[in-house]
């Protein structure tokens, strides 16, 4: 009997130590896993069971890897597990003004704009992903920066 005992503990502590019965992961490390995880690491955590549409601070996992992640498999891999693209802070920000404003990979944008990211959404201060865009001197001049230009309707003076 204190064999069995001893064996179940054992198995129980080799368990736990594996990381069987860990709790799952937080939205806050989701959320920062999707700003500079890799496809591996995020796909791990969708299967076990990350929410693709929770929010932390009001933001989504889609608009932290849009601002930060400038691998588009981590951005394409939560639109393949049902993340909602046209999302928006209480600032009226969208995962697409987001990427048009910081993402340095204008690939994260068109894949965005494929998969039907609304470009004519408005903040709270009435700007749209293409008001966004100008600021980003990695996506100016760029055939997704037209792409995004021609999606919103826009003519950008010169």
């Amino acid at each position: 009997m204190k064999k069995a005992i001893l064996v179940v503990l054992l198995l129980t502590g080799i368990f736990v130590f594996a990381g069987i019965g860990e709790a799952a992961m937080s939205v806050e490390e989701f959320c920062k896993l999707c700003e500079m995880g890799t496809p591996n690491e995020v796909e791990a955590a969708i299967r076990d069971g990350a929410d693709v549409n929770a929010r932390y601070d009001d933001i989504t996992p889609l608009m932290r890897a849009a601002t930060y992640n400038s691998n588009p498999e981590v951005t394409a891999l939560l639109l393949e597990n049902g993340v909602d693209i046209n999302a928006e802070d209480a600032d009226g920000l969208t995962a697409l003004m987001l990427a048009a404003y910081n993402n340095s990979n204008p690939e994260v944008i068109a894949l965005l704009l494929k998969n039907g990211a609304n470009p004519n959404v408005r903040d709270s201060d009435g700007k749209r992903a293409i008001d966004h865009a100008g600021r980003n001197e990695k996506l100016r001049g760029t055939a997704v920066f037209k792409q995004l230009q021609e999606a919103s309707k826009v003519k950008i003076k010169r």
